[in-house]
Order: C-alpha cells, then sequence, then structure tokens
C-alpha cells in the first residue's frame, strides 16, 4: 500500500529521517513559527468593601448594611502566537489569547441578617498583543533541540460577559520566559520543525472589569504550553 505523500513527509519529519535533518532549536533568519497552546490565566482579586449608609452624627460610624468581597478566579483557554524570527536571536511576536473567567462577588454581613450568598458572572477575557523574543541560544540543551527564552510585550484587553452584551476594555502587558524543545527540524523543506513550546508569564492588567472608579494596575499570572511549528 503507497502512502499519501503528505503522510509520507510528516512521517519523515516526525522520525528525522531526511537528508537534510540538523538539531538545532535556534531558528534561522526571517523564518517563521506557529504556535498554539492551552493557557492557565490566574484570577485577579478586587479585595473587600463595604455598603454604608452615612451617619447624621459625625461622631458616628457609617452604618454598614452589608460587605462584599469581588474577584474574578482562575480560568482556562488558548494562546495563539504567530513569531517573525529577525534573527536566529531575536524574534517579534503577534498574541492572541482566549480565556474563559468567571467573576465572582461574596454578600456577607447583611445587617437584615439575609444569609451570605455569591453572585457569580461568566468572562471570556481576551488580549491582543505584540511582543519581543529572545532566544537564549548559550543555554541549548539536549544536544542543542531545546533552548531557553525570554519574551515580553503588550497590548488590548477585552473583557465580555457570558452574553456578550457588556464589554470592558483596556491594556495589559506581560513578561515571561520558557522554554522550546524541536523533537525534529531539518535545513530544507516548507515545514522546517515540529516541537513543543511551554512558558510562564507575569501580567498587569488595566481596565476590563474593574470596580474602582480611576483604571488601576492589577497583577496576574499565566502558564502555557503546546505545540511549535517552523516554517
Amino acid at each position: 500500500m503507497r502512502r499519501a505523500p503528505a503522510i509520507s513527509a510528516l512521517l519523515a519529519l516526525l522520525g528525522g529521517a531526511t537528508a537534510g535533518y540538523a538539531q538545532d532549536a535556534a531558528p534561522r533568519p526571517r523564518s517563521l513559527e506557529l504556535s498554539a497552546s492551552g493557557l492557565m490565566l490566574g484570577g485577579v482579586d478586587f479585595g473587600n468593601r463595604n455598603a454604608t449608609l452615612t451617619a447624621n452624627d459625625p461622631g458616628n460610624p457609617d452604618f454598614i448594611l452589608f460587605a462584599t468581597s469581588s474577584k474574578i478566579k482562575p480560568g482556562a483557554g488558548l494562546d495563539a502566537r504567530l513569531t517573525f524570527n529577525v534573527t536566529r536571536t531575536f524574534g517579534l511576536e503577534g498574541v492572541v489569547t482566549w480565556t474563559r473567567q468567571t467573576a465572582e462577588t461574596e454578600v456577607t454581613s447583611d445587617a437584615e441578617e439575609v444569609p451570605n450568598t455569591t453572585v457569580t458572572e461568566d468572562l471570556s477575557t481576551y488580549f491582543f498583543e505584540g511582543a519581543a523574543v529572545l532566544h537564549l541560544r548559550g543555554l541549548t540543551f539536549a544536544h542543542g533541540r531545546g533552548m531557553p527564552f525570554i519574551f515580553g510585550g503588550g497590548g488590548y484587553l477585552r473583557q465580555l460577559d457570558g452574553d456578550s452584551i457588556l464589554v470592558d476594555t483596556g491594556s495589559v502587558f506581560h513578561a515571561g520566559g520558557g522554554v522550546k524543545y524541536f523533537f525534529s527540524s531539518r535545513t530544507s523543506g516548507f515545514i522546517r520543525g515540529i516541537g513543543v513550546r511551554a512558558d510562564g508569564r507575569y501580567y498587569l492588567r488595566s481596565g476590563g472589569l474593574e470596580l474602582e472608579r480611576e483604571k488601576t494596575r492589577r497583577p496576574t499570572w499565566g502558564i502555557a504550553g503546546g505545540l511549535v511549528v517552523r516554517f
């Protein structure tokens, strides 16, 4: 039985059984990489607030009607990156991430002794970013197949409620580091390498779903891992 040309080419690439095979995680200049990863995005804590009535007597404290504690919980989503490797060391990335999260507010200490309750709302969180990546070529491992990198960038934040009716926007910045490991790479052909990418990020976000009148930069984190294809 003859194998289809596409299947044969893929098997040859995965096994490295080609004449142009090379063990090198560093990209060639002016090349492209496409990565698709699963993403775990951390939550945001908005802290505690009290709903109060102002007392008529300045000497008396305000009367507390109830207390609230609000946060956005961690969620899972997808991360897609298109990287243009300017040199073997430096590259530029276009980034789109989507994460499904939940906004949660706990209402407690009601003055009329109403039972404690929790109000939730589904959120879709989108980041549209540009980033720079620096490949640490001096720290390659696994006979050149693996290579660490650092990266950072920023862009646009957009959050929608579960019905996609309410929209909140803002900005986001991130920095992080990770590793790429190519289990197959070669010096010729349309697909030059297939491997995995894993990284961790630190985010600073401003705007989006927010309880403050003024935008406040709030930290969170992200962990991603998935497939990377080099062209």
